[in-house]
């Protein structure tokens, strides 16, 4: 014991890892004679995690790779979802299971609460050593970044029902969710546009759950950051779409100058979709748009106390959602959950214009179709807006 302490200079983490070369079969002799030919150039500890990562690599070629998928991440994974992003089967989950314990065991990885990470230094040498792998790297990000697109496609969209319970998964991979946007910025910046399009998808995914979960500041970053790329690639629709959520959370923050902030940019989608050519457009995709940019707009114009402007743009809105359902569609609410949304949204502003111009009577009608609608839609989030006034 003696030898292999003053063998690693002292340092803990190269003790445990020397011990874990000799319990996979090397002598300590074997140790240091392989150091002083090949690696004395190199520090103790790089030397010792590079020579067991060999001999993982080597010999329990599992291990290895649930090392090197955790390497991409710099937050924890459970088992779970370890074995879906390198899809091991049932029958190998007791296998998985033993790569994780053998990882705890030589203080590669730390276990917590049933999620796993790797330590901070071995994870910039199991980086490191990913780089020189470039098929295997690329291999395991897609993967990665694969199962975090499907756990956001499983988890977010709209907040009907019981979508507490999807949005707490969302909140725990949380910090998975904002390193993979990172990631598809930074790639997006190399022109890579099948990252642009992932992006986008991840925010249309979760722009409810960050709305709802308080995480304004990232939502606004992000928003940002797409609106600039967006414009690159002649997106117009989602710019537009971008710069409505851009609007709504300042208009969410309130004051003078934030619903002033939020009307500038509802305007300026507004503008932005005049000028499409429709020709190529999805029409769906664009009268939804619309009809959210409207919906927010009279919202503003209410809050600005601007009367008549936000009656004029109401009418907008319900010539457009008149056109864009049919009778049937308005009456089967569960089916057609989306447009009767929008119209929910809009009795809830109606009964606030009101509201806003002394006239609560009036406005009551309106928040008690909205709290009738809503529970056929099941959409309590609302019905419980509406009970508020």
């Amino acid at each position: 014991m003696n030898n292999i302490v003053l063998f690693s200079q002292h340092l803990p983490l190269a003790i445990i890892w020397i011990i874990s070369l000799i319990r996979e079969g090397n002598s300590l002799d074997q140790i240091i004679e392989n150091k002083i030919k090949q690696y004395d150039k190199n520090g103790i500890l790089e030397y010792m995690f590079q020579d067991l990562l060999d001999i993982l690599r080597a010999t329990d070629l599992p291990t290895f790779n649930v090392f090197q998928v955790m390497s991409i991440t710099h937050f924890p994974l459970s088992e779970d979802d370890i074995q879906r992003i390198l899809k091991i089967s049932d029958s190998s989950r007791s296998s998985l299971h033993d790569s994780l314990k053998k990882l705890v065991e030589y203080s590669l990885c730390t276990s917590q609460l049933n999620r796993y990470s790797l330590k901070s230094l071995a994870r910039e040498y199991g980086v490191s050593t990913l780089r020189n792998e470039p098929v295997s790297e690329s291999h395991f990000r897609n993967s990665l970044k694969a199962y975090i697109l499907c756990l956001a496609e499983g988890n977010g969209g709209d907040d009907w029902g019981s979508y507490r319970d999807k949005y707490e998964v969302l909140n725990s991979y949380w910090e998975n969710i904002k390193e993979l946007f990172s990631s598809l910025q930074a790639s997006w910046k190399d022109d890579f546009s099948c990252s642009y399009l992932d992006a986008k998808k991840l925010w249309k995914m979760l722009q409810r759950f960050t709305y709802l979960y308080g995480y304004w500041s990232v939502r606004e970053e992000w928003t940002k950051a797409l609106i600039d790329e967006a414009q690159v690639q002649g997106d117009n629709i989602f710019c537009a779409e971008l710069l409505a959520a851009n609007g709504w959370i300042s208009l969410m923050r309130e004051g003078e100058v934030n619903v002033n902030s939020a009307c500038n940019n509802f305007e300026e989608a507004m503008i932005l979709l005049r000028e499409i050519e429709m020709q190529d457009t999805d029409y769906r995709l664009y009268n939804d748009v619309t009809l959210t940019i409207l919906l927010n707009l009279a919202a503003a114009k209410v809050r600005q106390r601007a009367f008549i402007n936000a009656k004029e743009i109401f009418h907008m809105f319900l010539s457009l959602w008149r056109k864009t359902t049919t009778i049937e569609q308005r009456k089967n609410c569960i089916e057609n959950r989306i447009y009767n949304r929008f119209y929910i949204r809009y009795l809830l502003y109606r009964g606030e214009y009101f509201y806003r111009r002394n006239l609560p009577w009036r406005a009551e009608r309106y928040y008690h179709l909205v709290d009738n609608l809503c529970q056929k839609i099941e959409w309590a989030r609302f019905s419980a807006k509406a009970n508020e006034r």
